[in-house]
């Protein structure tokens, strides 16, 4: 027996890239990903601190929850941390992901692995998500490399250096959304999200 899908989640992040993604995923299933500044401008979360992504996702939806549950109107919620993790960096930047992106940027990343034979990288993404009554959790992967050269203007974060290991061989910036998105950790995520609750396939 399927579960009743939701007609509406309110995702809350301040990167409209992350909202385009969740969209065009959920689509398929007929369900809208709306920001959740649509109904509260004024959400404090303080930034957790944590080992993995999923820790930090399940803190900030609970920080968020205290903060809009009345305003949800039965709707559901979702939040998202997401990090890049390299192999032959210990799984750096991780959960500092956001942090190194916006201090040292992709070029910093490349000149720490000119030296590294090994490139291999991947991408992962947790959601936790509140269906009106709990609090469920889900990862997605995406297996990729490190490219050494920037490449394609479309994306954000990462995407210009990361090369998916089912794709082509073009980075995610390379991509059309649709592309992306086919592949991406956040889809896989949002994919599991599918199956935990037994909606109908995607």
């Amino acid at each position: 027996m399927h579960r009743e899908k939701p007609e509406l989640i309110f995702f809350h992040t301040g990167n409209e890239h992350k909202l385009d993604e969740a969209s065009q995923v959920m689509s398929e299933l007929q369900i809208k990903i709306r920001s959740l500044k649509d109904i509260s401008s004024s959400i404090s979360v303080v930034e957790p601190q944590g080992e993995n992504c999923a820790q930090i996702a399940h803190s900030k939806i609970m920080q968020v929850l205290d903060s809009v549950e009345d305003e949800l109107n039965g709707n559901w919620l979702m939040v998202e941390d997401s990090g890049l993790f390299i192999d032959a960096l210990g799984g750096f930047p991780g959960v500092y992901s956001s942090y190194v992106h916006s201090t040292v940027g992709n070029e910093g990343i490349v000149k720490l692995l000119e030296e590294s034979k090994d490139k291999s990288a991947r991408y992962i993404s947790s959601i936790s998500f509140w269906d009106g009554e709990r609090i469920h959790s889900v990862q997605g992967h995406c297996k990729g490399r490190i490219s050494l050269e920037s490449r394609g203007d479309s994306g954000f974060g990462y995407d210009p250096i990361f090369i998916p290991e089912a794709g082509d061989d073009r980075t995610f910036s390379e991509m059309t959304l649709l592309e992306k998105t086919a592949l991406s950790h956040r889809t896989m995520a949002l994919k599991m999200m599918v199956e935990k609750l037994n909606f109908p396939s995607m």
